[in-house]
C-alpha cells in the first residue's frame, strides 16, 4: 500500500491531479420523502442492508461501501437535523469561504479504528479528523460527502448545521452554492455513529460529481487517513503527514436522493490484549508490542511511537505464547519440587553481597562518579555559552546568515492555533 506525504513546512504549493470524466448535468428522478426521526433511523441502522437496493458493494479494508441508488431506500438515512437535541446553526461557517470550525462529540467515534472525540467542520463540505491543526485541510485525515469549492456568502439560505446525540453525530450543508456554479444549490448530510459507521446522504445534487471544477478546490467523496512524523533538524521543528490508505468515490455516478454507506470493519488497533492480537483480523498482519501495549499492523496514526520503541522487530503472532512458555519454564526453575510430600524448596537468588555484585572498590567508583559529573556540567556550561554567544551575534549581525536565520524564526512569527481554522485548498499528488 502506496503512501502519499505532505510536508506541512514546504513552501511549495501542493495541487491536485485528478482524471475528470464527463458525466454531464443529471436529470434525476424528483422524489419527496418525510425526513426520518431518530428513532427511526436507529431502528433502520439494526437491520442489515438490503442488497437488492444496493447499485455497488466494495471493500476498501477498514470499510466496506454500499451505495444505495433507490430513493425510498437511500432517504431513510437523511436525518431531519433540526428535530435531533442540540442542534447547532454555525453562524461563522454560513457565512464564510474556506473555513473551518472544530467541534466537541459526546462520545468516541472511531475512525479508522482510531478514537475521535473532536472534529472540524469545513465550508467545503467534509470533516477533518486530524489531531494537527493545519493549513491542509483538505489533504487527508478527512471525511469527505462532498469536498468542494462551496462559498456560504453568496446566498442567505446557505446553512451549515450539526447535532449530535450521543450515538450519531450528524452535520447538514444546506443550499450551499460553488463559487464557480452560483446558480446551483446543493444539499447534502454526513452522519457518525459511535459504532464507527459512516453515512453521506444526497438530497439535492444538481451536477455530476465529475463534472464540478476543481480548479482552486479539490473535489473528492470519500474518506482518507494519515500518520504524522514530528522530526527536529537544526532546531526546526518538521511535521510530515504520510497518507497510509483513501477511499475514492468521486468517479461514481451518484444523483438526487442517493446514499453511501460506510461499514467499519474490524482493525488491528481494536484489539486490546495479546490474545486476541495473535488471532488477528481479516486483511491485516497485527502485531502486538509489548512496549507499547497495543496491537497494530504498523499502519496507524501511532506509527512514530510504534517504530520510535521498535514495535516492528518484535515477535509477530506467536510472542504471547513465546512470552507464556517461557514464564512456565521460569517459575518451574525456580522451585524444586521436594521429595517430602506437601513441601517446596524455592531456588534462592544471589545474595547482595556476594562478588557477583562487586565490581571494583568504593574508592574508585567515587573518583570515576566524580570526573563524569564534572565534564557533564562543563560541557552543559559550554553549550549554554555558546548559544549565548550566537544569540549575540546574530542581533548584533543582522545581514549574516545567522541573523536572516533569527529574523526568519523570531518568535513573533510564532502561531497558535485559535478557535477556528482557514485551510488552505491543497491536495496530494495521486
Amino acid at each position: 500500500m502506496l503512501s502519499k506525504l505532505l510536508s506541512l513546512n514546504s513552501t511549495q504549493p501542493v495541487t491536485s491531479e485528478l482524471n475528470i470524466t464527463n458525466y454531464g448535468i443529471t436529470n434525476s428522478t424528483e422524489f419527496n420523502a418525510n425526513d426520518t426521526s431518530v428513532d427511526d433511523l436507529e431502528n433502520i441502522l439494526d437491520a442489515p442492508l438490503p442488497s437488492n437496493y444496493t447499485s455497488k458493494n466494495d471493500s476498501h479494508t477498514y470499510y466496506n461501501s454500499t451505495i444505495l441508488t433507490k430513493p425510498t431506500e437511500a432517504m431513510k438515512y437523511w436525518v431531519d437535523i433540526d428535530k435531533m437535541p442540540n442542534v447547532t446553526l454555525q453562524p461563522m461557517l454560513s457565512k464564510s469561504h474556506r473555513r473551518a470550525a472544530p467541534v466537541n462529540l459526546t462520545f468516541e467515534f472511531p475512525f479508522y479504528g482510531n478514537p475521535i472525540k473532536n472534529v472540524t467542520i469545513a465550508t467545503g463540505g467534509f470533516l477533518y479528523l486530524g489531531n494537527t491543526v493545519h493549513s491542509w485541510l483538505a489533504a487527508t485525515q478527512y471525511v469527505a460527502p462532498l469536498m468542494a469549492n462551496f462559498d456560504t456568502r453568496l446566498n442567505e439560505s446557505s446553512k451549515i448545521k450539526y447535532a449530535d446525540n450521543s450515538t450519531m453525530f450528524v452535520v447538514q450543508w444546506e443550499n450551499v452554492l460553488i463559487k464557480e456554479l452560483p446558480q446551483e444549490f446543493f444539499t447534502f448530510q454526513v452522519s457518525l455513529f459511535s459504532n464507527g459507521d459512516i453515512v453521506f446522504v444526497y438530497k439535492d445534487l444538481p451536477i455530476s460529481f465529475n463534472d464540478l471544477p476543481d480548479t482552486h478546490h479539490p473535489v473528492k467523496v470519500g474518506l482518507s487517513d494519515a500518520y504524522v512524523i514530528d522530526r527536529t533538524a537544526f532546531f526546526i521543528r518538521k511535521k510530515t503527514i504520510y497518507e497510509y490508505h483513501r477511499v475514492e468515490l468521486k468517479k461514481e455516478n451518484i444523483l438526487n436522493n442517493t446514499a453511501i454507506y460506510f461499514t467499519a470493519l474490524p482493525t488491528c488497533i481494536t484489539l486490546k490484549d495479546c490474545e486476541s492480537c495473535s488471532v488477528g483480523v481479516p486483511s491485516f498482519e497485527c502485531k502486538w508490542c509489548e512496549s507499547t501495549g497495543r496491537c497494530s499492523d504498523g499502519l496507524d496514526r501511532q506509527r512514530q511511537d510504534w517504530l520510535a520503541k521498535s514495535c516492528d522487530t518484535e515477535a509477530k503472532k506467536n510472542n504471547c505464547l513465546a512470552s507464556t512458555n517461557s514464564s512456565t519454564v521460569i517459575q518451574n526453575a525456580a522451585s524444586t519440587i521436594s521429595p517430602y510430600p506437601g513441601k517446596v524448596r524455592k531456588a534462592e537468588a544471589p545474595s547482595v553481597s556476594s562478588p557477583l555484585y562487586h565490581q571494583g572498590s568504593n574508592a574508585n567508583g567515587k573518583s570515576g562518579n566524580g570526573k563524569a559529573s564534572f565534564m557533564a556540567v562543563m560541557m552543559v556550561v559550554s553549550l549554554i555559552s555558546g548559544v549565548v554567544l550566537w544569540l549575540l551575534y546574530a542581533y548584533k549581525n543582522p545581514q549574516s546568515s545567522s541573523g536572516q536565520f533569527l529574523i526568519k524564526y523570531r518568535p513573533a512569527q510564532w502561531r497558535f492555533a485559535g478557535s477556528e481554522a482557514r485551510y488552505t485548498a491543497a491536495s496530494i499528488h495521486m
